[in-house]
């Protein structure tokens, strides 16, 4: 009879047509909606990473054993085109027996031929000199890529050279995945995320704002609710009954919006092709979820709302009546308010000395319990300013210093989420700063570009090779290294005074390599280690020096398709290094940030046109006495914005030392232009919203006392 009575005053609230419980309908339906879309986004994230990590496992090479005999050689060198660097897996099959292939390869390649992923043959199909380095090519498929993004490609050796002998050379029996100890290197462009990371950084910046999203859309009050709630208590209604109705009230709303949204999104993963908002792309199916996780993630879901609703409901008895002056009970709450709000800074303490993994992993646990942490001590910081207002002569500060001082929960509550939002947008963008920032490289624009290249299994005429691919306005001699660590270049001083500028030599002798030209030959060694020049020796070099006039970045990619088309697994350095690239993370915290910021402002204008609604009651007694409109606008104004003042002004104090705990840990400086940013935003999101209700909301108040 209870649970029959509780469902008919449950349906009677969503179906009455009154403002105040029309509004309660569509905050829960936003907010069980945008929540549900954040958890099963996160959930795709998370079986997309997997699925990912399992088509790396695929390639794990397996190394030959007295049981496997070795049926694939492999020695792994890496490319680099417009600063991306990416690795360039050189293979050939060995004699008498059926070679292996790597996952995506449909056959062993040809002499000279080479296998490249779909982004690495767009781009060759763009820019003719990357083409060139792959001249005879054929696609890897799908089942061969961590995703569709990744830089990769397999080379074979031309036709009449080989890998030779050499230790860097992997000797494969099979790949996939086998056991640890028989495993290879990798075969992988980097390193896929860690899954215990990626779960606390979905759980951090996703599925929490979601859940703060989800209460602020049961905190919407209605008018009626609230008469029901009183009414139930009065004739002696047991707690049990109000829950009830308050978990009734929200599975009529609830559970139709979770399992549209969970159908919504099943239906829609499976055809996305890139991730929403982030652009990256996927394989189709990656980010789809079962029809079990779907169901399982409705379910539990729904269960967190109930819990959320009944919590609401069982409370209700409890809270104190307007007459009574809200408190906020330090007694009651004071050790778990102490150890939430100690936690975190432990947590990062910990993690900016420790570094690595568990340094890491403490930072982005610091980072998630930073924000509740902060909204718990919020209400302590509005009671101490509203103090201070209730000194001003101002009616309007003076009445909004009373309410903040009289009630620091109900006054600021429609801002709780901007102070979580602030707290965790200068936190990340402190754990964006120390996975992006490093020193540039550097080079000197007037000094001579060169670059070295190394390969395998060296041959006669090598050299040669190389200078008839580079052509005749590029110096190329050999390089060798002796047992005792001297290196001899196998060319003479005038030779390399053609693209060396002002470099001396002796007439009598063209191999005197005296101090001062030493110090204008490019530094391929260190000071310390002997130079010396000379002819060509009976045996052929091991490497080879290119120098040029050109810029470095034209003669890098000049010397990597000529060594790449003529020799085998080369390897080409030069002294600018790689181009400073973000780090793929940032792109991952950059679409997460954006989720739980979004859910965190939404949550917040549920609750700040709830505030309004509430609003209209409070203020009825002074419309009543005449206030006039003026005055109500400063008024209203003032009960916004100073609430709003404090809590975004807390979460960027508080996440001041965060970020700098965050960013202490490489070294990195403070992103201070960000955090600009970021406080103007918000001082802009506090105008704006100071302004809409200076202009509408008097409007609503003064109508609906007339009505």
């Amino acid at each position: 009879m209870t649970v029959t009575i509780a469902f008919r005053v449950a349906l009677h609230l969503v179906t009455r047509r009154r403002l105040e419980n029309r509004w309660r309908s569509v905050a829960i339906l936003l907010s069980c909606a945008y929540a549900m879309l954040l958890a099963l986004g996160s959930l795709s994230v998370y079986l997309l990473l997997e699925r990912e990590q399992a088509r790396v496992d695929d390639r794990w090479p397996i190394l030959a054993s007295p049981d496997e005999p070795t049926r694939l050689l492999v020695v792994e060198r890496d490319d680099d085109w417009d600063g991306d660097q990416f690795p360039v897996f050189w293979i050939e099959p060995v004699t008498g027996v059926v070679p292996v292939l790597p996952p995506g390869l449909p056959r062993m390649l040809e002499p000279g031929e080479a296998a490249v992923s779909p982004r690495l043959d767009e781009l060759t199909r763009k820019h003719l000199d990357l083409a060139a380095r792959y001249p005879d090519r054929i696609v890897v498929g799908n089942e061969g890529l961590q995703n569709p993004d990744e830089l990769i490609a397999y080379y074979r050796p031309v036709e009449g050279r080989s890998l030779g002998e050499s230790p860097f050379i992997i000797r494969v029996a099979a790949f996939g995945q086998g056991p640890a100890e028989q495993r290879g290197p990798p075969l992988s462009q980097q390193n896929p995320p860690n899954g215990t990371a990626v779960a606390l950084g979905l759980l951090a910046l996703a599925v929490v704002p979601g859940m703060v999203l989800l209460a602020c859309g049961l905190a919407a009050l209605s008018s009626a609710r609230q008469h029901r709630f009183q009414v139930l208590q009065w004739l002696g209604g047991p707690a049990s009954m109000l829950a009830a109705v308050s978990v009734f009230e929200v599975l009529i709303l609830a559970v139709p919006s979770a399992v549209i949204m969970g159908a919504a999104w099943y239906a829609v993963s499976g055809q996305l092709e890139a991730i929403p908002f982030l652009g990256r792309p996927v394989l189709r199916g990656d980010l789809q979820p079962s029809i079990w996780a779907c169901l399982v993630a409705t379910g539990g879901f729904t269960l967190v709302a109930v819990l959320l609703a009944a919590a609401e409901g069982v409370l209700a008895p409890f809270r104190r009546s307007s007459q009574a002056r809200p408190g906020l009970r330090p007694m009651v709450v004071s050790r778990l308010r102490l150890a939430l709000l100690t936690l975190p800074w432990l947590l990062l303490v910990f993690g900016a000395r420790l570094g690595g993994y568990r340094g890491a992993l403490a930072l982005m646990s610091g980072l998630i319990l930073i924000p509740p942490a902060t909204v718990s001590a919020v209400p302590h910081a509005v009671r101490a300013f509203g103090r201070l207002l209730r000194a001003s002569s101002a009616p309007a500060l003076l009445i909004a210093g009373r309410r903040m001082d009289w009630d620091p929960f109900g006054s600021g509550r429609p801002f709780l989420g901007v102070t979580a939002l602030a707290v965790l947008l200068i936190g990340t963008t402190g754990y964006i700063r120390i996975v992006s920032w490093g020193d540039p490289p550097r080079s000197n624009p007037d000094a001579t570009s060169y670059a070295t290249i190394g390969w395998l299994n060296p041959a006669p005429g090598d050299i040669e090779r190389l200078r008839n691919a580079l052509g005749s306005d590029t110096v190329v001699v050999g390089l060798a290294r002796s047992q005792q660590g001297d290196v001899t270049i196998y060319g003479s001083c005038p030779a390399l005074a053609r693209v060396i500028r002002q470099l001396p030599c002796n007439v009598a002798d063209p191999f005197e390599l005296s101090p001062v030209a030493r110090a204008l030959l490019p530094k391929i060694v260190p000071p310390q280690v002997p130079i010396r020049l000379g002819g060509e020796g009976a045996a052929p070099p091991s490497g080879a020096l290119v120098i040029s006039g050109e810029s470095q970045d034209s003669l890098q990619q000049r010397s990597r398709t000529a060594a790449m088309t003529n020799l085998p697994a080369p390897t080409v350095q030069n002294p600018a290094g790689f181009g400073l690239r973000a780090s793929p993370l940032v792109r991952w915290l950059t679409l997460g940030i954006a989720a739980g910021a979004s859910a965190l402002v939404l949550g917040t204008v549920l609750l700040a046109v709830n505030g309004v609604m509430e609003w209209r009651h409070y203020l009825r007694p002074l419309i009543i006495m005449g206030i006039r409109r003026g005055q109500l606008q400063r008024l209203q104004v003032s009960l916004f914005a100073l609430p709003f003042a404090v809590h975004a002004g807390l979460g960027l104090a508080i996440g001041l030392p965060a970020c700098w705990f965050i960013v202490s840990r490489d070294g990195a400086p403070m992103p201070w232009s960000h955090i600009g940013l970021i406080a103007t935003a918000f001082a802009v999101i506090g105008a704006v919203g100071s302004a809409l209700l200076y202009y509408f909301a008097p409007a609503l108040q003064l109508r609906d006392q007339r009505e």
